[in-house]
């Protein structure tokens, strides 16, 4: 017998999409502080029922689940901070949004953004293990520990 708590975000969409109370809910511990903390950025009062907004439409949406490269709590922020923002302008229309549509822009590109580091990283050990064994302790000496390696 599979554990839930052993499955991974996506794997428990698929059984919320079966209205799994219990993935549901395992869902909710895992991303519900996160989403909360974020709504509080936005929304002192209102916080709590934007989370839990957020999740209620996570269950109504999860039958027609479409998975495009973004992680479960990439889409629970995004989705709340569309309803925070709806929110603001109902609550104060000439509420500027330049900020919080950064954040928008830093959510959508933080799948984007791991990949690269990911790949950036991956090349900059290649190139690291093409150095000469000296060189190689020298650089990460450098870098790891915050020591300066002269040249005499």
């Amino acid at each position: 017998m599979i554990k839930l708590e052993t499955l991974s975000d996506v794997a428990l969409i698929a059984l919320i999409a079966d209205r799994d109370q219990l993935a549901f809910n395992l869902i909710m511990q895992r991303h519900l502080a996160v989403v909360l903390n974020f709504c509080q950025r936005y929304l002192k009062k209102e916080a709590e029922d934007i989370a839990q907004e957020t999740f209620i439409k996570l269950w109504n949406n999860t039958p027609n689940w479409e998975d495009k490269g973004f992680t479960i709590k990439a889409w629970l922020l995004r989705v709340s901070y569309h309803l925070c923002i709806d929110e603001l302008r109902k609550n104060n229309p000439s509420y500027l949004v330049d900020e919080a549509e950064g954040v928008l822009h830093m959510i959508d590109n933080t799948t984007e953004q791991l990949l690269s580091s990911r790949v950036e990283l991956q090349l900059q050990m290649q190139a690291l293990n093409q150095l000469p064994e000296r060189q190689r302790s020298a650089i990460l000496l450098c870098a790891c520990n915050g020591l300066n390696v002269s040249v005499n």
